[in-house]
């Protein structure tokens, strides 16, 4: 059968159409496929056909040793806090302790009742002059640094960052216990900030202890870094669990104190 010109335009035409259904089609099937491969009935958690993944929403991690509380708070960025009191009421706050020392007993804030100079809210400020202290924390640029001995760049560079950073005395820097002012026969319920297995910490020890049995236990539970964070009487601390309910961990404020480290989601 010989076809004219018209008769081939035509079956082109036909089979151009009946490739465009069929794309049609297959494209459809694979969005329903993937409707199906998809199900947000639950907003932290997606199934993909028969795998579940858990996206992990929760705000601090608590562990336990034996001798020990440990707390990761799962934050966005840390700052330390002067003058007023960190609010509970502030959704954004996941943990906050009291951080370097306090001079005076002051009815009123001042940055120099500080010991040590700090970074708040990414400005330095001079506090009163120390010789007890070994150390620094320092946070910048989403970076947590444990300085020892010598840390007056790395403040200048963490309020040009907009970061903070404290002075207090160091126990323990890259893996090896450092000098330090306090007799290691001490005795007190002790806290110290750290970093364990490569994450920020806050240590508490779960009962009263000899300070040089407080860093051997930080040692243990695997601090690489830690620095000492004011307790006896400027213990009051608490974090925010996964449901965003308040917890107290020691329970009364000290309406002196003047500073804290505070974490946020």
């Amino acid at each position: 059968m010989k076809l004219n010109f018209n008769s081939i335009i035509i079956i082109i035409n036909i089979m151009l159409i009946i490739t465009i259904l069929v794309l049609i089609y297959n494209i459809k099937t694979s969005i329903d496929s993937i409707k199906n491969q998809y199900i947000p009935d639950h907003p932290l958690t997606v199934q993909i056909k028969d795998t579940i993944i858990e996206y992990d929403k929760s705000l601090i991690e608590i562990t336990d040793t034996l001798e020990l509380k440990l707390y990761y708070p799962r934050y966005s960025r840390i700052d330390l806090v002067c003058g007023n009191m960190p609010a509970k009421n502030d959704s954004s706050i996941i943990f906050m302790a009291s951080a370097a020392y306090t001079l005076k007993c002051l009815n009123k804030f001042e940055h120099s009742n500080i010991i040590g100079n700090h970074v708040s809210g990414g400005k330095l400020y001079h506090g009163s002059p120390s010789n007890t202290y070994r150390g620094a924390f320092i946070f910048y640029n989403d970076s947590a640094r444990f300085i020892y001995n010598d840390w007056v760049e790395e403040m200048r560079i963490a309020a040009e960052n907009g970061g903070c950073g404290f002075a207090q005395d160091m126990m323990i820097h890259a893996d090896t216990i450092v000098n330090h002012w306090r007799s290691t026969s001490d005795r007190n319920a002790y806290r110290a900030l750290c970093k364990i297995n490569g994450k920020v910490a806050i240590a508490d020890s779960k009962k009263v202890i000899k300070f040089g049995d407080f860093i051997d236990n930080l040692i243990k539970a695997g601090a690489s870094e830690a620095i000492y964070l004011d307790m006896g009487g400027w213990n009051y601390s608490w974090y925010r669990d996964n449901d965003g309910k308040v917890t107290e961990i020691h329970t009364k404020p000290n309406k002196y104190a003047t500073n804290w480290i505070t974490f946020y989601r």
